[in-house]
Order: C-alpha cells, then structure tokens, then sequence
C-alpha cells in the first residue's frame, strides 16, 4: 500500500494541470505527456524528453509550430502561453521533427 508521501511515479497524472496524448514520428501508438505547468517551455521540454533528445540537440530546437487541423496550409508559432492554455485535455497530436536549412530543428505538432 503506498502512503501519500510514497505515489509511484507513475501517477504523475495526479499531479499534471494538463494531460495529453502524443503520437510521434514512425509510431504506432500515442504516448502520455502530462504537464504540471501550462507553459510553451514546459510543453516542449516534456516533449524533447519523451523524444530522447541528446543535450547537442536541445540547444539546437528553434521553435514549436502548430499545424492546425482542418484549416489547410494555417500554422501557428507557438511563442506565447496561452497557446498551451487553450490546449484541451487529453488532446491527441502527432509530432514531427524538421530540420531547418540553418541546423535548428523545428517541433512540429499537429492537432
């Protein structure tokens, strides 16, 4: 029996402000990301995380852009927070990883 001072860790949901689900690049199946700060920061550090980014390739992420369903051809810099506010809970999108001319990488999400 786990006390409260002892939740596995697993349970992070418990804790999270937002959960959603994430479908990466070449996978099947979606993976969970759970937010405990409704941030353009946090979002794309738990992001790169569950991606297994190398510290070289953190450095190089330039931005976090939206690909916006069923509007064609409308992307969205996501530079501001409320962005992530107005994410709904358990939102399912893919992500994808573009490299740019220039060396940076773009996270590319779709939802």
């Amino acid at each position: 029996m786990c006390g409260a001072t002892s939740l596995p860790a697993s349970r992070n949901f418990l804790f999270s402000e937002l959960s959603v689900y994430v479908q990466f690049e070449d996978q099947d199946v979606y993976r969970a990301l759970y937010l405990e700060e409704l941030t353009v920061h946090h979002l794309k550090e738990k992001i790169l995380e569950k991606m297994s980014f190398e510290n070289d390739d953190r450095t190089r992420v330039k931005d976090i852009i939206r690909k916006v369903a069923n509007k064609s051809g409308v992307t969205v810099t996501m530079d501001d927070d409320d962005t992530v506010l107005h994410i709904p809970e358990e939102q399912t999108m893919s992500v994808v990883k573009k490299y740019n001319d220039d060396g940076s990488i773009t996270i590319v999400l779709g939802y």
